[in-house]
């Protein structure tokens, strides 16, 4: 492990920052956008998603992960193969409409 030290000098403010960098694995990353319809709740995955590895945005606002079956733990769950991101009630909106909900997942691939 190395270490490096990033610093900021702004009289009256001083910032240290020190970075290890630690071994990774390489990740491969998916995203994939949506539209509500007002309808539909299951939204397929491009790729099969990492157990606790996605993040879903509705509007640009962070979408609380919920689990199968409890529609007060949060909006979504992903189903058992971790492909589909199942909504507890479908994204407002049409298809084609300004006013329909964008969502947007952002995943580690399996």
């Amino acid at each position: 492990m190395s270490t490096s030290k990033f610093t900021i000098d702004v009289a009256p403010l001083a910032i240290n920052v020190n970075f290890k960098t630690v071994k990774t694995r390489d990740i491969a990353f998916g995203y994939d956008p949506f539209s509500g319809d007002g309808a539909t709740t299951d939204f397929t995955l491009s790729a099969q998603c990492k157990l606790n590895g996605i993040v879903v945005f509705i509007n640009g606002v962070l979408a609380k992960q919920g689990t199968e079956g409890n529609s007060s733990s949060g909006l979504y769950y992903l189903n058992s193969t971790r492909k589909k991101i199942i909504f507890f009630t479908a994204p407002a909106g049409e298809t084609g409409s300004l006013s329909a909900d964008e969502i947007v997942a952002f995943y580690a691939k399996a």
